[in-house]
């Protein structure tokens, strides 16, 4: 449970897929924003490539992510993946949201907490969200060149320690006087321990 009045400036660092979020939002959004014949063909070769890496050795969660965003978004325009993304978020995300978490965060805010997700989705799909709910957003980010994603990763995959190096670029955090972090998952491990006070959905 969150601390009834926490004193002072209060920091609130949040995860997103499983915390905000009932599960993942990557598949979702696949599922809402590729055609169909689209998935077949980026599911053989998604489950082809990450075949490979096990094989060889190369396996990580970054390189794995790439090879399924590339199987199934690459050579798409930005706009279109954002405008999509708009789309998911007004059509889709409200049914899968935790309405507790939901609210607590709102009820943060509205005590003067400053917001931020901290997530390893992809920035297209979670950014209506949080400029919606008036929340600061530090996630993973697409590469686009020439205004069509290159299958690549801009930044490394937000997720374990890189969520803490992250958080700690961009924020001073001895200008906050208490610091709630939310999280569900090992991933957020790093992120919790930059925390007062930790709480896992």
């Amino acid at each position: 449970m969150v601390k009834n009045n926490p004193d002072g400036k209060i920091l609130v660092l949040t995860d997103f897929d499983g915390t905000i979020t009932l599960g993942d939002t990557l598949s979702r959004y696949l599922l809402f924003a590729v055609p169909f014949h689209r998935l077949i063909a980026g599911l053989i070769i998604a489950a082809f490539q990450l075949g490979i890496m096990r094989i060889t050795g190369r396996y990580s969660t970054e390189e794995a992510k790439e090879a399924v965003l590339a199987a199934f978004l690459k050579g798409e325009t930005e706009k279109s993946l954002r405008q999509r993304g708009e789309e998911f978020c007004r059509t889709k995300l409200p049914g899968i949201l935790r309405p507790a978490v939901c609210d607590k965060l709102k009820t943060l805010k509205e005590k003067g907490a400053t917001v931020i997700i901290v997530t390893a989705s992809p920035d297209i799909w979670v950014l209506p969200f949080a400029q919606t709910e008036g929340y600061a957003l530090i996630s993973t980010r697409l590469q686009f060149h020439e205004g069509r994603f290159t299958g690549r990763l801009a930044t490394p995959n937000c997720k374990g320690q890189e969520k803490a190096n992250r958080i700690e670029a961009s924020i001073l955090l001895e200008e906050f006087d208490y610091i709630i972090g939310i999280g569900n998952s090992s991933g957020d491990r790093e992120m919790l321990a930059l925390a007062n006070e930790a709480i896992l959905v």
